[in-house]
């Protein structure tokens, strides 16, 4: 617990506590715009604590650049962060009891709330993947897979398990940093699922002359300590295995009671209040809206972002007892690094489909590294100008893609 920290039972003198669990891009962002837009009034009566482990955050953007080497931390303290008003407990949220309104913390410490605001983001090793296999969106995982890139001799095989936009940044940024090693991609479908034909063709052409071999319609069913199985038998060196498959969610939610999806994130309406318990608002990747108004949002930074910004409107509502109004999000581009000295940028529509404008090559790769650093600058401007992040409008209702 960090000395910032004043934790208490309840809520006593008729003050009110935003209580926001966890300090990724959602969490800052709404712990900074609510607390810097209380007026000084209010001030007096609302407090705003966090909690997260290790009183840092961490730029989980920017992890496969970390395990190539290509920068030396993803970690920034929250004291560089967070609005200086902004209480911090160091610690897991471990239960959630929403009709006492109470969260345990370590199993020991009890914090009450006026406002909870569900925010722990995803990220989480899937208890499914072998041990022998380090998870590129873990940042414990990472950190290792770090040293066990820099420890591999020359010639050595790095296999890198998932298509998406992580798999691909991971194994093009290896690649580029460790031209002696093999490296391979491996997907059970094909790459980059959901992008266009075009976008397709120029990014595997890009990988290919970075070296990463790729494997495609490949099932990896096991993981050992010098190679993995693929599912018709195959068995491709893998002396380092690096996993970027789909991102998994907190258990939190669910063990606690609350309303959950298949994926085990917490269900919330339109105004990302959680269903039969208004007084939590989710913001994040751990979060699941009506397919009307979210059926088209993606883990993402950006996501984490533009809701987090959503959640403060709504988190200052339900302070003020005001009316909650509900504004969906859209997207503007997807952006991907390829090494360090190429990328794709794609336009899209706020559905996030994609428009005929991409950018790629130095350019992109330029791009690519100013959205990840307004990404830092966003969270942190929100401190001293709350409201300051334009969320883009989202799409119609009614053209809401399905699905996630």
């Amino acid at each position: 617990m960090t000395d910032r920290a004043r934790p208490t039972r309840g809520n006593p003198g008729g003050s009110q506590t935003v209580l926001v669990l966890g300090a990724g891009y959602a969490g800052i962002m709404t712990a900074n715009g609510v607390r810097a837009a209380l007026r000084p009034d209010e001030a007096a009566s609302v407090r705003v604590v966090l909690v997260a482990p290790g009183a840092q955050f961490v730029e989980r953007v920017r992890l496969h650049q970390l395990i190539a080497g290509s920068v030396g931390g993803v970690t920034r303290a929250l004291d560089d962060l967070l609005h200086p008003e902004v209480e911090v407990v160091d610690g897991y949220a471990t239960r959630i009891d929403p009709d006492a309104r109470e969260v345990e913390v370590d199993r020991s410490t009890v914090l009450g709330y006026s406002v909870l605001v569900y925010a722990v983001g995803s990220g989480a090793r899937p208890a499914a993947v072998d041990p022998h296999a380090r998870v590129v969106a873990c940042a414990e995982d990472s950190a290792l897979a770090r040293q066990d890139l820099a420890g591999l001799a020359p010639g050595r095989a790095v296999v890198v398990v998932g298509a998406g936009m992580t798999g691909v940044e991971t194994a093009s940024e290896v690649a580029q940093a460790r031209p002696d090693l093999q490296v391979t991609l491996v997907s059970a479908g094909v790459l980059l699922p959901g992008s266009p034909a075009r976008a397709r063709g120029r990014v595997e052409r890009t990988i290919r002359e970075l070296g990463v071999a790729l494997r495609t319609s490949a099932t990896v069913v096991a993981v050992g300590r010098d190679a993995v199985t693929l599912a018709d038998g195959t068995v491709v060196p893998a002396h380092l295995c690096l996993w970027a498959g789909p991102l998994t969610t907190p258990e939190l939610a669910a063990s606690s009671g609350l309303p959950v999806d298949g994926r085990g994130r917490l269900l919330v309406d339109g105004a990302l209040r959680t269903l039969g318990h208004p007084d939590i608002v989710g913001a994040g990747d751990a979060v699941s809206l009506p397919d009307v108004v979210g059926g088209h949002l993606r883990p993402s930074c950006a996501s984490a972002l533009a809701l987090g910004r959503r959640a403060q409107d709504t988190v200052l509502a339900l302070v003020r007892h005001e009316p909650v109004v509900a504004r969906p999000v859209g997207y503007l581009v997807q952006c991907l690094s390829l090494g360090r000295a190429g990328g794709y940028v794609q336009l899209v529509k706020p559905d996030d489909t994609p428009l005929p404008l991409a950018l790629h090559g130095r350019p992109a790769a330029l791009v690519k590294e100013q959205i990840t650093r307004m990404a830092v600058a966003a969270v942190e401007r929100e401190r001293r100008r709350p409201g300051s992040y334009v969320v883009p409008p989202g799409p119609r209702p009614q053209r809401a893609r399905a699905g996630a």
